[in-house]
């Protein structure tokens, strides 16, 4: 797999290039103090724009754009060392592409995708033509990885739970998952983590572009009976980890055709591992779940966590010593120096509110971030009680 590609700085325009055209004139008047402004959420309905009720809502600036919405919580990923392309994916199976235009606005544009109305975790595009998306097939049942090789115009399924592991032999192929993928640059290695029915750790592996898959459940690492892979990252082509449920990590050294179980020593949930290079990874989860080695995996040890109080940390994003982490309560914390100090950012958006300027803010779980410099960035956060998602945006 491809290493982790390195920030490009975006083009940039007057109002950061996503201002919709109905906000701009109060946000002239009215400044947010906040580091992460609110694009859209349903939980500030009436206060910035149309009531969300989805996720991703108006990417586009003052000149105008298509307006689209995904439903509910999952990922955003930009093209590698590209910033103008972006991928965005929902809960109810939308597939969203945005692109920034050579003025810095953007727009947002439903893409053709009707092979599944069901969760949608992950997506990783090669290119601006070739992207990668994993999740849950309306058609075939199960879960699948699914692949356009012309900007989203059309998509396949390039293998499916439900076809590898036929239902004839387990009936619960309803609770299979595929919680997140990596494609590598050369568009043939693609490595994809989940789960087999309510619980058998999975890992599915191409090396020709999807046209023959290997799959291992990991039935030699004596994993717990209900474990479950949510995140996978690769510092190298040969070098990766993998983290989920019980406190697992795995690595690999071989590009993934075997793994080994490492010992971070702690049980809760790890939702999101990263890498900056082969031997230093930092690893977030439930209850304040803070991890880094610097060996390699094979000592791990916590991170004194941002905040006074408990968060479920779900996100990670890492860029040399740059690590920005999001959880619980819309939480974002950044570090500069690989985890050792973290300085806690604020999210919110202000508007004028009967000639005040009132800021507002969130409570739904950070659950992925993208940043494309060390000042610009987009994260999207999960459906709560009190809102159906939203994305934020660091200029």
């Amino acid at each position: 797999m491809g290493a982790c590609p390195k920030p490009d700085s975006p083009p940039t325009s007057n109002d950061g290039g996503t201002t919709n055209s109905a906000d701009a004139g109060d946000q002239e008047e009215c400044h947010s103090s906040t580091d992460w402004a609110i694009v859209n959420s349903s939980e500030l309905s009436g206060k910035i724009g149309d009531d969300l009720h989805y996720l991703l809502t108006r990417l586009d600036g003052r000149g105008g754009g298509v307006t689209q919405e995904t439903a509910g919580d999952n990922t955003i990923a930009f093209v590698p060392g590209d910033p103008n392309n972006g991928w965005a994916v929902g809960h109810s199976g939308e597939v969203v592409r945005i692109q920034r235009k050579s003025n810095g606005n953007a727009d947002a544009t439903l893409s053709s995708f009707d092979l599944s109305t069901g969760e949608l975790a992950s997506v990783a595009p090669v290119d601006a033509n070739q992207v990668w998306i994993a999740g849950k097939d309306s058609q075939n049942g199960g879960a699948s990885i699914f692949v356009t090789d012309n900007g989203g115009q059309n998509w396949t399924a390039s293998t499916t739970t439900a076809i590898t592991f036929p239902s004839d032999n387990r009936t619960d192929t309803a609770s299979d998952r595929i919680n997140a993928l990596v494609a590598a640059a050369d568009g043939l290695h693609v490595l994809a983590v989940g789960r087999l029915g309510y619980g058998t750790a999975l890992i599915l592996r191409t090396a020709d572009g999807g046209k023959n898959w290997a799959s291992d459940t990991l039935d030699t690492l004596a994993l717990p009976a209900d474990s479950q892979l949510e995140s996978v990252t690769f510092a190298d082509m040969q070098t990766g980890y993998a983290s989920g449920y019980h406190g697992t990590i795995l690595k690999t050294v071989d590009g993934g055709e075997h793994w080994s179980k490492l010992s971070p020593n702690v049980s809760g949930s790890i939702h999101a591992i990263r890498c900056k290079d082969s031997q230093n990874c930092i690893a977030v989860g439930d209850s304040n779940v803070l991890l880094k080695t610097i060996d390699g995996g094979a000592n791990w040890t916590s991170i004194h966590p941002p905040s006074g109080k408990s968060i479920d940390w779900a996100a990670l994003f890492i860029a040399d010593q740059e690590v920005w982490i999001g959880g619980s309560d819309a939480t974002i914390a950044h570090s500069a120096d690989f985890g050792a100090n973290w300085i806690t950012q604020t999210v919110g958006r202000a508007r004028k509110e009967s000639g005040q300027c009132v800021t507002f803010t969130l409570s739904a779980q950070v659950r992925s971030i993208v940043m494309l410099d060390a000042h610009y960035g987009w994260a999207v956060c999960a459906n709560s009680s009190s809102n159906t998602g939203a994305v934020l945006r660091k200029f």
